[in-house]
């Protein structure tokens, strides 16, 4: 069987050759005819690429862009493969902290160790109520990246971790393999433009050629950005300041161990509202008092308000029943006969 699949995948590549020595012999052959052996070549080169994927083959390939780095697995970590595939490594980190200062000099301490750099920061908080924070995005070597995070428990207590890696050797390898077929149309281009004397062959290939270098342009831009997530790893990282760092709570496993760690909770929950509230009330004191003058004014004006109309109206009411007297009871009329 798989001397079959070995087959089939040689099979296109020996139709790209004879295409493209074809369309070499062709001379000063129009744009069209040129084109179209670009456009059999192309396929069969990515074709040949996934076969050889498909037979589980690994790829090793000579990178010669200016700031391409190739990744070793020599880091005995074992998320970094050992052969020399295209990996994109980066993780997440969280961490709180009693001493702030120390944390963060130890963050930068280490970051500058494995010859990183802070990317982005965001600081917000304040010491004197313990509150500070950073929210931090780090950049260092993907082949330290482990020799980072071992460093973690010296930057605070590590409340969260998360690694994350994308295998994109199948990506970068047929991005190269475009790149490569479309230097070839490039070389082939400024040849025929070379021997061209008619006009409108002339413009036809400056045309094609143009398109070409723009295509070239774009997949080297495309191969450098994706280079360069491979070399470097990115580390999103949370310090954040308390005034005690508490252990990270157990999952409880019988019956009473769940409710005692729920009514832990619960306490815990109505201790911090309690706190909470007793520092808004003494904080907010001074408008407090204000607004409650403020409702009692209003509250003694409503009752002032409410008392005179009341006396108004049994006023109303006694002049109402003296002016207007009581029903008489009729007179018995005479019966009709």
């Amino acid at each position: 069987m798989r001397k079959n699949i070995l087959r089939l995948s040689v099979f296109p590549i020996m139709i790209a050759m004879l295409v493209c020595l074809l369309a070499g012999c062709g001379g000063a052959a129009s744009t069209d005819k040129m084109a179209e052996a670009y456009n059999q070549s192309a396929p069969m080169a990515t074709m040949a690429t996934t076969a050889a994927a498909a037979m589980g083959g690994n790829f090793y390939y000579a990178d010669d862009m200016e700031h391409s780095v190739t990744t070793e697995g020599e880091s005995g970590s074992i998320f970094v493969p050992a052969d020399q595939r295209k990996i994109i490594r980066n993780a997440n980190l969280s961490l709180q902290t009693e001493d702030y200062a120390a944390s963060y000099g130890a963050i930068v301490a280490k970051l500058s160790e494995c010859g990183g750099y802070i990317e982005q920061i965001n600081t917000s908080g304040s010491a004197e109520h313990y509150s500070r924070y950073a929210d931090m995005t780090l950049r260092l070597p993907a082949d330290k990246l482990d020799a980072f995070l071992e460093s973690r428990e010296a930057f605070g207590s590590v409340r969260s971790v998360e690694i994350w890696q994308d295998d994109v050797t199948f990506e970068y390898t047929d991005m190269e393999t475009r790149l490569e077929t479309l230097n070839t149309k490039k070389d082939r281009l400024m040849a025929m433009l070379e021997k061209a004397t008619e006009m409108s062959d002339i413009i036809e290939l400056e045309s094609a050629l143009s398109e070409t270098v723009y295509q070239i342009e774009r997949y080297t831009s495309n191969l450098r950005v994706l280079a360069d997530q491979v070399s470097y790893s990115t580390v999103n990282l949370m310090l954040r300041e308390v005034v005690e760092v508490r252990d990270l709570p157990t999952t409880p496993k019988t019956l009473g161990q769940k409710i005692a760690a729920r009514f832990e909770d619960t306490m815990d929950g109505l201790g911090e509202f309690g706190e909470e509230l007793l520092i808004f009330v003494v904080g907010a004191s001074p408008v407090l008092v204000l607004l409650g003058a403020i409702v009692v004014v209003i509250v003694l004006i409503v009752k002032k308000s409410m008392k005179k109309n009341r006396e108004n109206y049994n006023k109303y009411l006694a002049q109402y029943r003296k002016d207007i007297p009581m029903d008489k009871p009729e007179e018995d009329k005479p019966e009709e006969k």
